[in-house]
């Protein structure tokens, strides 16, 4: 009767075999033969675990704070425009519903000064009074309209950075050379106020390009 014996390198259950092979794996089965040990077993070849070097962590870290910075730029770009956009609606919404009272105010003050005796023509008066009244509506409903544009970037600025900070700079400086050309002594009026809102404008402006890039690259990987 064949005798059954186990290979101790595969663990096969089978008869001895007259060449003392397994026949699955044809190591040596004989007695007093064991299988290689574990540790003369070459060791299988690593699962690759990906780590990142020193460098790769530190750029990584330094990308991370770049754009946190870039975000803050964005805060402030929105503080900005909401700022801006806000005072602007604010106060041409009030001097476009006091516009009649104001312009009659000023009609009156020259009124005064005619000589004593001298009559103003008032269908001539309340001709100059109504056109002065529309330039009035015109004017500063155009800057109540360009506040709530600049709130409305304002409240875009994080879904759409680019477009957003690149209207508000285009609108604040278009605005100001209309009012400029409209009324020259506006251009120097808040001079310091004006140059700081431009820059941070800018500023935030490539903040957003910069981190609109990286949003898309962080997309694509």
């Amino acid at each position: 009767m064949a005798e059954w014996t186990t290979c101790p390198a595969c663990h096969l259950h089978h008869s001895q075999r007259p060449d003392g092979l397994c026949p699955r794996c044809k190591q040596p089965v004989q007695a007093g033969l064991e299988a290689p040990a574990a540790a003369d077993i070459p060791p299988a070849v690593e699962a690759y675990s990906p780590t990142l070097s020193p460098a790769t962590s530190s750029a990584a870290g330094l990308g991370r704070l770049a754009q946190s910075a870039r975000g803050g730029q964005l805060k402030n770009a929105r503080g900005i425009l909401l700022f801006v956009g806000i005072l602007s609606a604010l106060v041409n919404g009030y001097f476009f519903v006091s516009a009649e009272s104001d312009v009659q105010a000023a009609i009156d003050k020259e009124i005064q000064k005619l000589p004593a005796g001298m009559v103003a023509d008032q269908a001539k008066v309340q001709k100059i009074k109504d056109e002065a009244v529309r330039a009035t509506h015109l004017i500063n409903g155009g800057g109540l309209l360009l506040g709530l544009v600049f709130i409305t970037c304002a409240i875009l600025v994080y879904r759409h950075p680019v477009p957003a900070t690149i209207t508000g700079l285009v609108l604040y400086l278009g605005g100001n050379a209309v009012f400029g050309m409209l009324n020259p002594a506006s251009l120097t009026t808040g001079l310091i106020v004006k140059v700081l809102v431009v820059l941070g404008l800018f500023r935030a402006v490539q903040a957003a390009i910069a981190y609109q890039r990286e949003l898309v690259a962080a997309d694509g990987t």
